[in-house]
């Protein structure tokens, strides 16, 4: 079920697990600095290997050539990874896997262009016979075969280019035992009301979860512990909480893992453990401590990724993070 699948070591215990095939996490700029070393590792070695048409630009140009290639096109194609990935429509596609070749596909179609430019200011000359690119009408045959023939395969390609960041990053699937509540939709706005549980029914989460006037005295022993179920490489120093369907993202300063729960109920957790941090919209929290600063519509985390900010939630924001550095 969408790279996650649920088994039980009792029948009170439900426990979450990432399986082998769930794609990796492409947002923050962990990701982006794997993947762009990698793009630059793909450039020096195809320039060695002096592919057909470019032989006679020699090591260090056929290197420019294809670091001018591959370094942009890997940024676009980890923003639209990144931004498919919270799509629900394609998070329910499958594994993630699909986003991740989609957004090489759509890469492909975005820099024909600019690709067929460089073989152009080159002198690169693609296929057997084929002649430079010297008027705007062969600058157009050329493009035409690049957006038929390039897509495929960087719909191949990226997602290979992707197995980077699942090796490389800290990020990490949830630990063996974990407990996890039966899962439930997050409701759909703002005012709607929590879904009913099987504990008693606590009231829905504040505004802002952790300050000095709504934190709880004490935990809640009828709520999960937060830090004490995330994986040990992933550490306790939460930056924010993010909703994802039936589950929660939770982002530490040292990577990201899924929770089967909802966002109310990991935002209660939160304050319970006494870390102070504010709903910023229906679907994102963040801890108050990690916040950098306050754009019009995000909320820069100390980590660079950007957060949506809702306008209903921004004046509250704003305060909360201001009581928070004591001004």
């Amino acid at each position: 079920m969408n790279g996650i699948s649920i088994s039980r070591v009792d029948k009170n215990r439900p426990v979450l697990t990432l399986t082998n095939g769930a794609a990796p996490d492409m947002n923050g700029p962990q990701a982006l600095r794997l993947l762009m070393a990698t793009a630059l590792a793909l450039a020096l070695f195809v320039s060695l290997m002096q592919p057909r048409g470019s032989g006679d630009l020699g090591p260090l140009a056929g290197f420019v050539f294809q670091a001018l290639h591959l370094l942009p096109a890997t940024g676009v194609a980890w923003w639209l990874s990144r931004t498919l990935q919270t799509r629900p429509l394609l998070a329910r596609a499958g594994s993630g896997w699909p986003a991740l070749a989609f957004a090489g596909a759509l890469t492909g179609v975005a820099l024909a262009p600019w690709s067929v430019t460089l073989e152009w200011l080159f002198g690169v000359v693609e296929g057997v016979g084929a002649a430079p690119i010297q008027t705007p009408t062969a600058w157009m045959r050329e493009l035409a075969a690049e957006l038929v023939a390039v897509p495929p395969i960087t719909a191949i390609v990226w997602p290979a280019m992707a197995l980077v960041v699942r090796v490389g990053s800290p990020v990490s699937a949830p630990a063996e035992g974990m407990n996890a509540p039966p899962p439930f939709r997050a409701p759909e706005d703002d005012h709607a009301a929590a879904p009913v549980r099987l504990v008693p029914e606590q009231p829905l989460d504040p505004m802002v979860a952790g300050s000095p006037d709504t934190a709880p005295d004490a935990p809640d022993d009828r709520r999960p512990a937060l830090t004490s179920r995330l994986p040990a490489t992933l550490g306790h120093d939460i930056l924010r909480i993010e909703a994802q369907e039936h589950y929660v993202r939770i982002v530490t300063t040292r990577g990201s893992t899924l929770l089967l729960l909802g966002i109310s109920q990991a935002v209660d957790a939160a304050a319970a453990e006494g870390i102070a941090g504010v709903r910023v919209h229906r679907s994102h929290w963040v801890a108050l401590a990690h916040i950098e600063r306050i754009e019009p519509t995000a909320v820069v985390a100390s980590n660079g990724e950007n957060v949506p900010l809702s306008r209903r939630r921004a004046a509250r924001v704003r305060t909360a993070w201001r009581a928070a550095q004591g001004g």
